[in-house]
């Protein structure tokens, strides 16, 4: 195991970023968005959009909210999981299928479905550019994970 040491410089550092003293003003409200899910998954949100995306596996499921609280739900995506934005393309894990799906941020609508090959159990999704990495496992003994692309 790798571990890494966080300067006391370092840390501070991060405390301003997050904690400001001054200039910065606080959030003055709160709204909400009833999902239409049971349960509760992943949440990622499209940076360039401001378009939110939850996923939720209960449901098979995954939910498009606009900044203008436009709500919408895409079906059929099997123990969706973990998700990530690359470009306009949303990508969905879908451990049991061994697969990632490929949605379309424009019509929300899958594009494809990328197997990841036989017992990865794909997770962990984190979008970087134009490619998106995956960790998978399926739950294999300590040691034996692996990491794969999507380009």
């Amino acid at each position: 195991m790798r571990r890494f040491a966080i300067g006391a410089t370092a840390v501070g550092l991060l405390l301003a970023l997050c904690f400001p003293l001054s200039g910065a003003a606080a959030p003055t409200s709160v709204s909400a968005v009833d999902l239409p899910l049971t349960a509760f998954g992943a949440i990622t949100v499209d940076p360039l959009t401001g378009v939110v995306y939850v996923s939720s596996g209960v449901d098979n499921a995954v939910v498009r909210v606009t900044p203008d609280g436009a709500v919408r739900r895409l079906d059929g995506l099997p123990r969706a999981a973990g998700l990530a934005v690359a470009g306009s393309t949303l990508y969905v894990e879908l451990p049991g299928q061994h697969a990632v799906a490929a949605v379309d941020t424009v019509t929300f609508t899958e594009r494809a479905r990328l197997a990841t090959g036989a017992d990865t159990c794909p997770t962990h999704l984190a979008g970087g550019g134009a490619t998106v990495w995956f960790g998978y496992g399926c739950g294999r003994s300590f040691g034996t994970a692996g990491l794969g692309r999507i380009d």
